[in-house]
């Protein structure tokens, strides 16, 4: 396009329109370079995942996401008498998506954040349909206001300490970069997103279950949850996913309430700083402390809340921001200089990184021995049980055990309906059946 405006000859554009114009020319076809071998690297490292991955399970069970224009770009990666892509080896839509049977791998070229530029469907990582997931991701770049939105940005994110990683990165300097391309065998329940204003959001597609007496209960898909099967006659209390449930089946709902002990951090020597640095500024420098926040873009809209939490000392819990580039924010415009010491604050911010990988690991861990022992202890009262289930709708067991604020519930499961995104705060509780309709899907 320059070419044609008459900018080609840079010699004839500095005589015409000064050194700026002809140094800013210069600079536009360099870039413009080194993105079409940046191009050509990535079409390379493209051609060789897709075809190690077509080599694992067969073209058959090999899928890319794509836009449906870029179908015929993918295609052209390869020469037909090598590889052959037809329209089944792709999906472009969360409707399809979600019509599709299981199949083994993934692959993706961008982000995977389900908000802003270049989004995906929240379906692609809470309801994964595919064994083997990969992706190319571009090295970061610094001025993207929205990269801490993808989930699974081993710089960022909090859930990349669950998966195998393996990415590989495509560098600015157009040279492939060995780092981590996933290739995870995951079984994803909920995923973390940062939205700018109210920090984490574990919002995700989910059921929503509607069982006896109008009662419903919105669920992530995906999840796994203690059932009565009513296909083998109320013989058995099954671990079961939302997708296995079927009508007729009794959902086991718990009120619980574990005992469990605190986590620890591990490692907190830079959290001890930043955190006494902090709450000095707000015992003696409150408004210098809440002007430097604002000034740097610390945009929370109960931003004496949020810093009330990030300045509680390290036996309560390691508080701390979000966002990591909140985070980066308060350690670089807005506490004192040297704060850390010399270190950095990505150096803090692994501290911060570690402890929640471990409390979210932690507390899995012992939700599921809870669980485990509560259905052990049912297949002893199995009979009981299933008289119960004969002749009502919905009933109560108490095991008399000291497991939680009440006996387990047991709710005929009448109707099963997709299309809903909720929080998780609102997930696994009982309401009316009118109230989940406040979390049907735009889209559904």
């Amino acid at each position: 396009m320059l070419m044609n405006l008459g900018f080609g000859d840079l010699d004839h554009v500095r005589k015409v329109w000064g050194d700026n114009v002809e140094e800013a020319c210069r600079t536009i076809y360099e870039i413009l370079g080194r993105l079409e071998e940046q191009v050509l690297a990535t079409r390379d490292l493209a051609r060789q995942e897709i075809l190690e991955l077509v080599a694992e399970g067969g073209l058959a069970g090999f899928r890319i996401y794509c836009h449906r224009a870029e179908i015929s770009l993918f295609q052209s990666l390869f020469d037909v008498s090598l590889l052959s892509l037809s329209a089944e080896n792709f999906i472009t839509s969360k409707k399809q998506y979600l019509a599709s049977d299981p199949f083994y791998s993934l692959f993706k070229i961008g982000p995977l954040r389900c908000f802003g530029w270049a989004k995906v469907p929240k379906v692609l990582i809470s309801i994964p349909k595919y064994q083997v997931f990969r992706r190319i991701k571009l090295a970061l770049v610094e001025d993207d206001e929205v990269v801490g939105q993808d989930p699974f940005n081993p710089d960022i994110d909090y859930r990349t300490d669950l998966f195998n990683r393996n990415v590989k990165t495509i560098s600015d300097s157009s040279a492939p970069v060995e780092s981590e391309l996933y290739t995870d065998h995951i079984e994803l329940e909920d995923i973390l997103n940062f939205t700018p204003n109210h920090g984490i959001s574990s919002e995700g597609d989910c059921l929503a279950v509607d069982l006896a007496d109008q009662m419903s209960i919105l669920l992530p898909a995906g999840s796994s949850h203690l059932v009565l099967k009513s296909t083998d006659g109320f013989k058995s209390v099954r671990e079961t996913k939302t997708h296995e449930f079927g009508i007729g089946d009794y959902l086991i709902h718990m009120d619980m309430h574990i005992h469990g002990q605190s986590v620890v951090a591990d490692k907190t020597e830079m959290t001890e700083l930043w955190k006494a640095a902090l709450d000095s500024m707000y015992r003696n420098q409150y408004q210098a402390l809440i002007a430097n926040c604002e000034n740097a873009g610390i945009d929370l809209k109960n931003l004496d809340g949020a810093l009330k939490s990030w300045r509680r000392p390290v036996s309560e819990g390691l508080h701390a921001p979000q966002s990591p580039v909140h985070f980066s924010l308060l350690i670089e415009k807005v506490l004192p200089v040297n704060t850390l010491k010399g270190h950095s604050w990505k150096e803090a911010w692994s501290e911060i990184r570690a402890y929640r990988a471990k409390a979210i690991q932690e507390g899995r861990l012992e939700h599921e021995a809870f669980r485990q022992q509560v259905q052990h202890t049912l297949q002893d009262h199995l009979e009981e049980i299933a008289a119960c289930a004969a002749g009502s709708e919905q009933f109560a067991v108490d095991l008399e055990e000291p497991w939680g604020d009440g006996p387990l519930k047991f709710l005929k499961i009448k109707s099963i309906n997709r299309g809903f995104v909720a929080p998780r705060e609102k997930t696994g509780v009982l309401v009316h059946r009118s109230e989940v309709d406040l979390f049907r899907a735009e889209d559904a």
